[in-house]
């Protein structure tokens, strides 16, 4: 059996070469995660889910969304993804890459930022999004309990930021975790964010809750039309009391047609 799709592999690294003018096959990009993961494609058999999933998460996708980007903004986040080393870092920024990419395929106007990442003017009034990603950076198997303290950790790490508020939407990437817990979905999220929330209590740590959380996941996926790099929702958990012209917003261009749950907040304070 033929141990690599040859066509993939002479488009990745052309796309590789001109849009981020990185070599993958270059020695001397050797401990990029961009070059570490080339070189695991080429040993695994095509037809494979690991071969798909590094194939489409880790190598097509981040080069994919700098199609529809302006020269300036191009730019930037072509020189930080390549100069970033560290593979927990940049799969963070490549899903802020991803959120922005969408934000311009949908022409919708907004301001680059930090902390918030993003700040959108809708309907006379700011409103906010913030990126997260939590990852496994390694081979080494992830339980389930790995998996659940994952989530935890990156829930409190954006409450305890202070600056979310109900004007703002928390977008968190778990796809690395779905790869090593299919069976991660919204009732496990919902688990893990009370026990994030219930641990930052106990410990008297103040935080703040943005207007909604959305876990989202990218996936491979094979059907009439043809093969597909796809992002979707796995848990969408709203504030009851979330700002509407946010909430309007989401819904507009986020997270049509989708079910949603409410957040369990107490009525009392933090």
């Amino acid at each position: 059996m033929e141990r690599n799709n040859t066509s993939d592999i002479a488009n990745l690294k052309l796309m590789f070469i001109t849009y981020l003018n990185f070599d993958l096959e270059n020695t001397n990009n050797t401990g990029h995660p961009f070059y570490e993961n080339f070189q695991k494609l080429l040993l695994l058999n095509p037809q494979s889910s690991e071969y798909k999933y590094i194939f489409f998460y880790y190598l097509f996708g981040p080069v994919d969304y700098f199609s529809a980007m302006q020269a300036d903004i191009y730019e930037f986040w072509r020189n930080r993804i390549v100069q970033n080393k560290n593979s927990v870092g940049i799969y963070g920024d490549i899903f802020e890459i991803f959120i922005q990419w969408t934000l311009l395929l949908k022409n919708i106007a907004f301001v680059k930022h930090e902390r918030p990442d993003f700040i959108i003017t809708y309907e006379n009034e700011k409103i906010f999004l913030e990126c997260g990603s939590t990852f496994f950076d390694g081979n080494k198997p992830a339980t389930e309990k790995d998996v659940f303290k994952k989530i935890k950790t990156v829930v409190k790490n954006n409450l305890k930021t202070g600056y979310l508020n109900l004007k703002t939407a928390l977008f968190i990437d778990v796809t690395n975790l779905v790869y090593h817990f299919p069976s991660l979905d919204s009732e496990f999220l919902k688990k893990a964010l009370i026990s994030a929330e219930n641990d930052l209590r106990q410990k008297n740590i103040t935080f703040e809750t943005p207007g909604s959380i959305t876990f989202l996941n990218f996936e491979f996926i094979n059907n009439i039309a043809g093969q597909n790099h796809a992002c979707n929702i796995i848990g969408n958990f709203i504030r009851p009391n979330i700002d509407k012209r946010l909430s309007s917003f989401l819904s507009q261009n986020f997270i049509p047609k989708i079910p949603t749950e409410t957040t369990i907040f107490p009525k009392f304070g933090h």
